[in-house]
C-alpha cells in the first residue's frame, strides 16, 4: 500500500512538473527581435521646465523616446541618449 502510494504521488509530481515546464519553455521564447533606433542631445546640466532644453526633452518623451544614458562632458554640457522601437 506505501509502494502504491509512493507511486502515485511520484507519477502526479512528474506529470505536474513536465506541464509546469512546458509552460515555462513556452512563455520563454521569443520569435520577434525588438529594434531600436537612438538618437543624442547636448543640453545644460541645469534644466528647469520653463528651460528650451527641457522642452525639447518633454518633446522627445511626447514622440514616444525614452533615456537610455545621460552623462556629463566638460561640466557644462550633458549628453542625452533617448531610443525607441523603431
Amino acid at each position: 500500500m506505501r509502494f502504491r502510494l509512493l507511486t502515485a504521488v511520484l507519477v502526479g509530481g512528474l506529470l505536474l512538473g513536465s506541464f509546469a515546464i512546458g509552460n515555462y519553455a513556452v512563455g520563454q521564447s521569443s520569435t520577434k527581435t525588438v529594434k531600436w533606433k537612438y538618437t543624442i542631445i547636448k543640453h545644460s546640466p541645469y534644466l528647469t521646465e520653463s528651460g528650451s532644453d527641457f522642452k525639447n526633452i518633454q518633446a522627445l518623451g511626447d514622440e514616444g523616446w525614452e533615456l537610455a544614458s545621460s552623462y556629463p562632458v566638460k561640466g557644462e554640457i550633458v549628453i542625452s541618449i533617448f531610443k525607441r522601437q523603431k
